[in-house]
């Protein structure tokens, strides 16, 4: 919005993953109680439809967290956001829907783009025994998986014997962290 640069409004969409984007809206991506300071001032989630007899992992995030919940294709009120988050989504974003968010729409992608573009990077990392990777926040395009610029990115290690759960649960926290800096919001905002 005009005049909060940095301080707004924040769609986040997830729900690909099972617990990716779970993660990173619990580890303090929105704050409980909003302050003057406070970069994300309101927040509403956008899951997957489920196919499964049980809530996805977002969605019962978002419910506990008492955070309004759309499902896919509905986002929730159009223009009404400053910036979007999406991790582990898994749909294209029409530019339509991209252009409703004055700042763009921002990805956590779980590696080290371009290394494992595209769906299941964790579970290719760990097959592949790669020694490092990390995560990627880059500012998302129409009509094309992880092409984008790249905001900010972080390397880790991978620990030895991780499996793909051990590795999404700390890549999420790493993300998570990676989105609520101030820096990496701010920068993308101000840009």
């Amino acid at each position: 919005r005009e005049g909060q640069r940095g301080h707004g409004d924040v769609r986040k969409e997830g729900g690909g993953d099972p617990a990716l984007a779970s993660v990173c809206l619990k580890h303090r991506v929105h704050p409980r109680e909003p302050s003057e300071d406070s970069l994300v001032s309101r927040l509403e989630v956008v899951t997957l439809p489920s196919r499964l007899p049980r809530d996805l992992p977002v969605r019962s995030c978002a419910r506990e967290l008492q955070l309004p919940v759309h499902e896919w294709p509905h986002t929730g009120p159009a223009g009404q956001f400053d910036v979007g988050v999406v991790a582990s989504f898994g749909r294209l974003l029409s530019e339509e829907l991209i252009l409703q968010f004055p700042y763009g729409v921002l990805n956590v992608h779980p590696s080290c783009l371009p290394r494992w573009r595209g769906p299941a990077p964790i579970v290719h990392t760990v097959l592949h025994g790669d020694k490092v990777t990390g995560v990627t926040i880059m500012e998302i395009r129409p009509k094309r998986f992880d092409v984008g610029p790249i905001i900010k990115q972080e390397e880790v290690a991978v620990p030895p014997h991780c499996t793909a759960q051990e590795l999404e649960g700390m890549l999420a926290k790493i993300g998570a962290n990676m989105v609520k800096s101030s820096n990496c919001l701010s920068n993308f905002c101000i840009g």
